[in-house]
């Protein structure tokens, strides 16, 4: 092998393993709190880097310029490192977002408030449409009481969230986000609590990072569930499908995914699960055509369609 493929065997190393590398330190940056969880957002913005960095080793590799190739390294370096601690976010002109002190001891945290949000029944709501997008977070969802048609609770100390209600026809729009332009690193807190109606059809969209979910949806009349998670641990109770049925997608990366459904309940599964673990064998489920079947489905009765893409997960699914 000649030198010049020795070299371009090493750029090609050093490039995949410091994206790897690189991830993976992000990943653990989000999850103890020292990386705000917009740096997937930015990292997003940024990805036309990467068919830069990797059309310019193709470009150079056997010339006399592969030389050149060494500093993709240092180019995907300062792209995260921008994405991270220097990109602006929204309600935010830029600058750094780095921690105050560097190695065990982490920002003193300012102190956390109570925040609620309140929209009452109305005869007019004849569904409600969801959408969450919260970063960082812990966060129930749970039937709410006659009173509390939906209600917003956060506990948090980055700043005040952004929630609104929009009554567009017959369905109500609501719409919450975490806090932006606050504290999003060190010993941050972020607590959402939402309840939804039981007796009105519901459709939640969810957008999370470095998550602890958990969707009581079981009495609820669920039309629509999507969640886009990153490094996340997810519990869904859900419902037995109505007369329509409902559909479910997920897409997850490095998560825990536990889903529950009644006994019985009509599934179909479409998984696409990379290096994911399942268990949907032993919880009684058929694998048939590329979908995974309930024994429920067989009877054509309506069912729940779920569609899960997922990196590096544990799936566990239970009938109960």
């Amino acid at each position: 092998m000649s030198n010049r493929h020795k070299k371009g065997d090493i750029v090609n190393s050093l490039f995949w393993g410091t994206l790897i590398l690189l991830t993976g330190v992000t990943l653990l940056g989000v999850n103890t709190g020292y990386v705000s969880g917009h740096v997937w957002g930015n990292l997003w913005k940024l990805w036309p880097v990467l068919l830069i960095v990797w059309g310019l080793n193709i470009i150079l590799r056997n010339t006399s310029l592969q030389f050149l190739s060494y500093l993709s390294p240092l180019i995907l370096i300062l792209a995260f490192a921008y994405a991270a601690w220097w990109a602006p976010i929204e309600g935010d002109n830029g600058g750094w977002h780095f921690p105050k002190y560097i190695g065990l001891s982490r920002p003193e945290s300012r102190e956390v408030q109570d925040y609620s949000f309140k929209y009452s029944r109305s005869e007019e709501i004849h569904d409600v449409d969801v959408e969450l997008d919260l970063g960082a977070a812990r966060l129930s969802v749970s039937p709410s009481d006659e009173d509390a048609f939906v209600n917003v609770l956060l506990k948090t100390n980055i700043g005040e969230p952004t929630v609104n209600f929009e009554l567009e026809g017959n369905t109500l729009k609501a719409y919450a986000a975490s806090p932006r332009g606050g504290i999003t690193w060190g010993d941050y807190t972020q607590e959402w609590h939402i309840l939804l109606p039981a007796a009105t059809p519901v459709s939640l969209n969810l957008d999370v990072g470095a998550s602890d979910c958990e969707l009581d949806l079981a009495d609820m009349l669920l039309t629509y569930l999507e969640i886009d998670a990153g490094a996340a641990a997810l519990t869904l109770n859900l419902p037995a499908p109505d007369v329509e049925g409902y559909a479910v997608d997920l897409d997850v990366g490095a998560s825990d995914l536990n889903l529950t459904f009644p006994e019985g309940a009509p599934v179909r599964i479409d998984f696409d699960g990379g290096l994911s673990s399942t268990n949907f064998g032993r919880a009684g489920l058929k694998k048939d055509d590329g979908y995974w079947y309930s024994e429920a489905y067989k009877a054509g009765t309506p069912f729940a369609d779920l569609s899960i893409t997922s990196g590096v997960a544990s799936v566990d699914l239970a009938f109960e």
